[in-house]
């Protein structure tokens, strides 16, 4: 009997002994938490880190394309990227200037002195906002990305509006600026004959884009006539976006000469661009220098109160607006219209160039 006593005393002190045991495996347990808290510590650091990751990644929508977000302090701020300017909401590529969607009156009243019978007022609306070239395309422009010059006046230097180029091939630089910015080309050309500096023509353009709307391009190209028109008025509604018409002729009108190179002070040559007074939107050479290019087929009547025109389906013609260095007074006006064949190479016709926003 005391024998049995004597091993469940012995057990008794097993247990205990295996308990104590348990309760130093507990601690390293406890221990183990203690690491495991400061390891969800770090993760919360990481956490953190992620945290301006994603305010970033949240707010893409308020940084445009081509701004690079950061987040410190607790908020986020866009920053413009090289070669481009603006407030990091709204960037602008340098040399362009970002222009409104809104709606204007395209044409001119009766009155207006040297008023021709195709400027037909009415109102059009743009829905998109687009970036628009201050100056015409130079010829150093045109040099550094297609390597060669097609200019008449090649005297006139680097800065001076590049001329005596087809319809066709402002829109082969315009494709040419799109891929050397990683961005979709906005024309297809097709059954091409020549390079871009001899007078090259082609038999098809399409237009690569939804509905082949040139406002749904992502790349560069050439403003419709209206956007064109809408941006050299600025707001205005006088026949130049400085004030009325005074003469028609090559005499001297001093609101088109504070504004524009036109057979009055011209000296029978371009000039280098950027020189005149800018409008209120900061564009350049509107009137006069070299006219410009745009998209549309040429007719007479306008549409109606339309928004978005792309001009007529077909046409013999490609309009051309703002004037040039040989133009009269007249011709410089707001509301011109001029236009000439695509395949037309001449010395006072050149173009710039403008974007949709997106």
């Amino acid at each position: 009997m005391a024998l049995l006593v004597g091993c469940n005393v012995g057990f008794e002190q097993t247990r205990v002994d295996l308990e104590s045991h348990q309760l130093d495996a507990g601690a390293d347990l406890d221990a183990g938490a203690d690491l495991d808290a400061g390891a969800d510590l770090d993760a919360g650091a990481d956490l953190d880190a992620g945290a301006d990751l994603d305010a970033c990644t949240l707010n893409t929508d308020n940084c445009d394309n081509n701004a690079t977000c950061s987040h410190t302090g607790g908020s986020f701020t866009c920053a413009c990227n090289t070669g481009y300017s603006g407030d990091g909401v709204t960037c602008t590529r340098d040399g362009y200037v970002t222009l409104p969607s809104g709606s204007f009156t395209v044409g001119s009243p009766v009155s207006e002195l040297g008023r021709y019978p195709d400027e037909t007022q009415h109102t059009v609306t743009l829905t998109r906002s687009f970036e628009m070239k201050k100056t015409e395309v130079t010829q150093g422009e045109w040099e550094l990305l297609m390597g060669n010059n097609p200019s008449w006046f090649t005297s006139c230097g680097v800065n001076c509006p590049v001329e005596q180029v087809t319809w066709y091939e402002a829109l082969a630089y315009a494709n040419a600026l799109s891929a050397s910015e990683g961005l979709a080309a906005c024309y297809t050309l097709t059954g091409c004959s020549g390079v871009a500096d001899t007078g090259m023509t082609c038999s098809g353009v399409s237009v690569n884009a939804t509905g082949s709307d040139p406002y749904a391009c992502t790349g560069y190209r050439l403003p419709t006539e209206s956007e064109w028109e809408y941006a050299y008025r600025a707001g205005t509604t006088s026949a130049f976006y400085n004030g009325g018409i005074t003469v028609t002729d090559c005499g001297v009108d001093p609101n088109l000469a504070a504004i524009g190179w036109y057979c009055g002070n011209s000296s029978s040559t371009t000039h280098a661009v950027g020189q005149m007074q800018a409008n209120g939107w900061g564009l350049f050479d509107l009137s006069g220098n070299v006219s410009e290019w745009t998209w549309d087929w040429y007719a007479f009547d306008y549409p109606g109160n339309v928004s978005n025109p792309t001009g007529a389906t077909t046409g013999s013609n490609r309009v051309e607006r703002g004037g040039s260095w040989g133009s009269v007074a007249q011709s410089a006006r707001a509301a011109n219209r001029g236009s000439a064949g695509p395949s037309s190479r001449v010395n006072n016709l050149g173009f710039r160039l403008s974007r949709s926003r997106p």
